[in-house]
């Protein structure tokens, strides 16, 4: 008897190995969501053309920036960040160990990073640093999402176990 197939030949890639889900990569940005506050939305609104649609959001912004104690939450978008560069580094031509152990270990680092989310917000709850809100009850929640998909889904750990085979020039 044949053995059962897993995945269609639509869930590969050109260099066969199987692609990246919408919601792995939906995760994987939603896991960077304080680079985006502390780095991108600064930047974006001093570029023209752009600095209307972020001036609205500035101030909220600002507010984060302007407490030395939501530097922390950086750390828990950093793992995102190594395994978003080796998401987008996932070719043949990729010979840095870094980025192929960062996409092995992707599935770790980005737990890591939704739970030290989760534990972050929960820690600053406990020490009064910070109160219960809508905003911090819709984080909490879709931290715990993450988490959750992360941890259950049979198609995140196969694609993290798939980075193609390096090809030089290829």
């Amino acid at each position: 008897m044949a053995k059962p197939v897993k995945y269609s030949i639509e869930d590969y890639n050109t260099h066969d190995v199987l692609k990246i889900s919408f919601n792995l990569a939906l995760v994987a940005a939603y896991l960077l969501k304080y680079f985006y506050i502390m780095f991108l939305l600064p930047v974006f609104s001093k570029v023209p053309g752009l600095s209307e649609s972020v001036t609205l959001a500035m101030p909220f912004v600002n507010k984060f920036v302007e407490h030395p104690a939501n530097l922390v939450f950086l750390i828990s978008s950093l793992p995102a960040v190594l395994v978003t560069l080796a998401m987008f580094r996932r070719v043949p031509q990729t010979k840095s160990p870094l980025l192929r152990w960062a996409w092995t270990q992707g599935r770790p680092l980005l737990l890591f990073s939704a739970l030290s989310d989760i534990a972050l917000m929960l820690l600053y709850l406990l020490l009064g640093i910070r109160h219960l809100n809508e905003m911090y009850i819709l984080l909490l929640y879709l931290d715990s999402m993450c988490f959750f998909y992360l941890w259950k889904s049979t198609y995140v750990i196969d694609v993290f176990t798939q980075f193609p085979e390096y090809k030089k020039g290829s």
